[in-house]
């Protein structure tokens, strides 16, 4: 199974090329062009970008007596940049914004795919083609 990448930010910032649009077409303009996460969060939570970001996070927390971990901080700062994009953003441009490249953009909504596809298989939604039965039973899943 595909794992996202933490919530960590470890670079210069998110490069927005040309060529991005070119190798990916369904990439739209005025919605890449929106304020990307890594620029949110310089702007509205440097702390989570600072290199000690996540020690300092989680001493502040302990000295306030919160109940929470660093992920949790991450979360919920992707919460309120996630209120700020367009509400017509495509999943695509979404994981664009977030810094991903195509390949990564392409093999994490894949996964999405299948595991809905999964859940809809078992839920009894959609039947499982006869051809996908035999290739499971054959290698399992």
């Amino acid at each position: 199974m595909l794992a996202f990448a933490p919530f960590v930010y470890q670079y210069d910032g998110m490069e927005r090329k040309p060529e991005h649009r070119a190798e990916d077409p369904s990439l739209r303009a005025q919605y890449t062009e929106q304020m990307s996460l890594d620029e949110w969060a310089r702007e509205n939570a440097p702390i989570l970008i600072h290199p000690y970001g996540r020690l300092l996070v989680e001493h502040e927390m302990r000295i306030r007596g919160i109940e929470a971990t660093f992920e949790d901080a991450l979360h919920a700062a992707r919460a309120e940049w996630l209120d700020t994009l367009h509400p017509e953003t495509s999943v695509g441009e979404f994981y664009y914004l977030q810094g991903y490249s195509h390949c990564q953009r392409l093999q994490i909504i894949d996964q999405h795919c299948a595991d809905l596809n999964m859940q809809a298989r078992e839920m009894g939604f959609i039947t499982e083609r006869p051809e996908d039965e035999e290739f499971r039973k054959q290698f399992g899943t």
